[in-house]
């Protein structure tokens, strides 16, 4: 079975949306949809809201050939792909202004197994290519793309899932698919890890589950994120259909801390 799939980044951190910008953004989506958006508090939130349904909509346009003004949604709370389960996560490398990375592990020591703290805190020379905080991360990214597929809640014991990773480091920009996981201790056979490292400090995990992974394992290394620009998801002929009012709620919100 051919597997077709879009992987795409948008910088919102970056993104500071004229009043054209964000007025013609609200106008592609559909109303429940900016009603929702404009309950968060922060700008940033708003952005990351309002980008996401651009994507969804510019996918679904695109793909399967329907005009974008036809695209209309109803929400669940899965992710989108043509198998079984799916979870998606990213973790950016970063430290902590307060600890230092022995303290701040301290802290998460409950996270992981010692095997996983282990390989966090190797000084083997095939890991010194990255840090421990970029083994963290990785780590961190593969456990939340796996409890995110199977809908476990964020109560759930993260130790109880493990991960070995015979790709020490992963490359920037290639994909490493070849990460297993033990959950209660038992080998999950139909589990898949699709892992990148974008830009030096963004670890990216795609946990994704089916009967047969096969022929994805094989079409898996070419399944690369690709930053995306704001007028590549826009409709650009979209007939403004909001008023100045979202503008003004837009500027009146604090841009919010970005992690």
């Amino acid at each position: 079975m051919k597997r077709n799939s879009l992987r795409w980044i948008f910088n919102c951190h970056r993104w500071f949306p004229t009043k054209d910008d964000l007025l013609i953004a609200l106008s592609c989506i559909q109303e429940e949809e900016r009603n929702r958006i404009f309950n968060f508090v922060y700008k940033k939130d708003v952005k990351l809201a309002l980008i996401g349904q651009l994507m969804l909509r510019r996918c679904v346009s695109d793909c399967l050939d329907i005009h974008y003004d036809q695209v209309s949604f109803r929400r669940t709370d899965k992710a989108a792909d043509s198998i079984d389960k799916i979870g998606v996560d990213i973790s950016k490398v970063k430290q902590s202004n307060q600890q230092s990375t022995d303290e701040y592990f301290k802290t998460m020591e409950r996270i992981f197994s010692p095997q996983e703290w282990k390989l966090i805190k190797s000084q083997d020379p095939m890991t010194i290519n990255q840090s421990p905080l970029h083994r963290f991360h990785r780590f961190w990214a593969l456990k939340e793309s796996f409890v995110k597929a199977k809908a476990i809640g964020i109560g759930y014991e993260l130790r109880r899932i493990q991960f070995n990773c015979p790709t020490i480091n992963v490359p920037i920009n290639q994909i490493v698919n070849d990460t297993l996981v033990n959950h209660d201790g038992l080998l999950s056979n139909n589990w898949m890890f699709e892992e990148s490292l974008i830009d030096g400090n963004h670890f990216i995990s795609v946990a994704l589950s089916a009967d047969d992974l096969t022929c994805f394992r094989q079409q898996s290394t070419n399944n690369f994120f690709q930053f995306v620009q704001f007028n590549q998801l826009i409709n650009p002929n979209v007939h403004v259909v909001v008023t100045d009012d979202f503008w003004v709620k837009y500027n009146n919100k604090e841009e919010g801390r970005h992690v």
